[in-house]
């Protein structure tokens, strides 16, 4: 659910208790306006400067339409509807100058409600709920089936009894002095400048809405280590204990202008509405108590179309390339930096992040391809020191947490890079993690990057056990989490001893897809160790799939024990070697020797800087 911006106020939905806060611009403040809890909820709503309509949800499963005026003192809420369980629950509702409409179900069929704002008054409008688009001053405006637009006025008259409708035009008529229905063109944008199916803050939410509303992020598989490996063909997998980071979607849809979604910020206010008065404490700081200014600084919108584009920060600190093919037409994307002070920065395990500032990036339709992201820190030359532990970060606004995306900082001097996969708020963030068992270790820089980057984890009671065995399963995970690798298919498990039920089956479906992982006979072995040549198969594999070269070998006879290599794997280990994603320890190989978490980290670190992925 996106905030909605009108006359320099913001009305956003808070993560912590579900309800609605509103921030001032203009002065960079705060304050709540509907204060909920438990499994009370806020679902929808939305906003025209001076009056909020939302619809509430209550733990029991009951909903109702309120509202209220922001502007006015110590306004009080005014119910609209009775607490009611509906059959069928709707998000169409729509705001104007002085009136609003919504949806409710009466019978099992959608009724269109409209609202007076400054009275509160319900009548009955006569328009079908699935063609409204949203309001144009105080018309109702209206997308037909054959894509002509329409608008219907509705005047409420003073004193009209409730329940008659004054908007009972067909919404293919014509509205005294209105222009008729196919007086506009089908690809003409509605007013606002939404297509129809897009959300509008602080307008019009078309479609139906499933009870609760909200999308539960995803869990790490707690502390178990993922991992993959193929014992003829040497298939790796894995991740190290609990190290997936949770994902969640980033906010799509369209774009809510430059308010600043998130909790609330230190500061009073009148509990029923209107704007605080008084000084406010921490005006003008953002994230860590950064100076962000009052209000969004800097807004690039362009036009771009089928061939792609780029979009450009006035100060170069935020770029974003459109590739071609993203937009079947024409589509306005706008990339903004927006206040951050409102944000929590923890990540979606509950760590603290440090972040510099945060973009908003929208586009008036979803991304058919990936975009690419460049964000600088020019101004934390502190960071140049650990900049493979930074990443491009993607708010979650269902659990107000921040999720890795990703963090290419070898590119560019100053920049990170990364891939979106549609609109949204991102930004450079740092997290430090670290483990006591790890502190004068060999492999303590490998460990702690991938930790910041979210693909390993600790343990129970937060070591990392570096000298703990890995298992295929673990290794499978690991190496799907270092390339953001995902499962493409529905199908069941490719190997027999793989159950859908078990953690790993995401991490093996998606390294065997990739052509990373074959199995032996039509079984995986997730729980046997991950051997060293089993390893190097699968690391060449990775190469290859990225597109790196991998023809070059080493000679091995230098190793003592080169003549153990298994048959199956000798081009490989060589490929591994002459590539330097393994070393011999001293002059011995082990090939059939097991991984430990320290070493596969290890491997995995060059992995990422051989595709120059860091």
């Amino acid at each position: 659910m996106f905030p909605a911006l009108a006359n320099g106020l913001v009305v956003f939905r808070n993560s912590r208790d579900g309800g609605l806060s509103m921030m001032d611009l203009r002065i960079g403040r705060s304050w709540p306006l509907v204060r909920l809890g438990g499994t009370n909820a806020v679902d929808w709503f939305v906003f025209n400067g001076s009056h909020v309509l939302w619809k509430q949800r209550y733990g029991s499963g009951e909903r109702q339409y309120l509202i209220l005026d922001v502007i006015q003192p110590f306004a009080e809420q005014v119910e609209l509807t009775p607490m009611t369980v509906w059959n069928r629950e709707y998000s169409v509702m729509a705001i104007g100058d002085t009136q609003a409409v919504f949806v409710v179900d009466e019978d099992g069929m959608p009724a269109v409600k409209g609202v007076e704002l400054s009275t509160g008054r319900v009548y009955e409008v006569n328009v079908p709920a699935g063609n409204i688009v949203g309001f144009s001053g105080d018309r109702l405006v209206l997308v037909m089936e054959d894509g002509s637009v329409s608008f219907v006025e509705l005047p409420v008259p003073q004193g009209d009894p409730e329940g008659e409708s004054p908007g009972d035009e067909s919404p293919g008529g014509e509205s005294p002095g209105d222009e008729s229905p196919g007086s506009e063109s089908p690809g003409e944008e509605s007013p606002g400048g939404e297509s129809p199916g897009e959300e509008s803050p602080g307008g019009e939410s078309p479609g139906e809405e499933s009870p609760g509303g909200e999308s539960p992020g995803e869990e790490s598989p707690g502390d178990e280590s993922p991992g993959v490996g193929s014992p003829g063909d040497g298939s790796p997998g894995g991740e190290s204990p609990g190290s997936g980071s949770p994902g969640g979607g980033s906010p799509g849809g369209g774009s809510p202008g430059g308010g600043s979604p998130g909790g609330e910020s230190p500061g009073g206010g009148s509990p029923g509405g209107g704007l605080p008065g008084g000084d406010n404490p921490s005006e003008g700081t953002g994230i860590n108590g950064e100076d962000v200014g009052d209000s969004s600084e800097t807004e690039i919108r362009e036009r771009i179309g089928p061939e792609g584009g780029e979009l450009s920060g006035e100060d170069g600190q935020a770029r974003l390339r459109i590739a071609t093919g993203t937009f079947a037409a024409e589509t306005e994307v706008k990339l903004e930096k927006v206040q951050a002070d409102a944000y929590e920065t923890i990540d979606s395990n509950g760590r603290k992040l440090e972040a510099h500032e945060v973009w908003h990036v929208s586009a008036g339709t979803a991304f058919d391809r990936s975009a690419e992201l460049a964000l600088g820190y020019a101004s934390r030359p502190d960071w140049h020191e650990v900049r493979e532990k930074l990443g491009i970060y993607a708010y979650d606004e269902a659990s107000g947490r921040w999720t890795y995306i990703g963090g290419i900082t070898g590119r560019e001097e100053g920049f990170v890079h990364a891939e979106i996969q549609r609109p949204g708020l991102y930004a450079v963030m740092l997290r430090e993690v670290t483990f006591p068992d790890i502190e004068s270790h060999w492999a303590r820089q490998a460990v702690e990057t991938l930790a910041a980057r979210g693909i390993v984890d600790g343990k129970a009671g937060g070591s990392f056990d570096p000298n703990g065995l890995l298992t295929r399963a673990e290794f499978a995970k690991l190496l799907v989490m270092a390339l953001g690798l995902e499962v493409e298919s529905s199908a069941p498990s490719p190997f027999a001893d793989v159950s859908d039920g078990a953690w790993y089956v995401s991490a093996v479906k998606a390294a065997s897809e990739a052509g990373l992982v074959t199995g032996d006979s039509g079984r995986f072995r997730p729980e046997e160790p991950m051997t060293r040549e089993q390893m190097a198969a699968v690391l060449v594999r990775a190469v290859g799939m990225r597109g790196g070269d991998v023809e070059e070998g080493a000679d091995l006879s230098g190793f003592r024990d080169a003549a153990s290599v298994s048959g199956w794997a000798r081009e490989a280990i060589s490929r591994a070697v002459g590539l330097k994603l393994i070393e011999g320890s001293g002059d011995a190989l082990h090939p059939q020797g097991t991984t430990t978490r320290a070493q596969a980290a290890v491997v995995i670190y060059r992995l990422l800087d051989r595709l120059n992925l860091l």
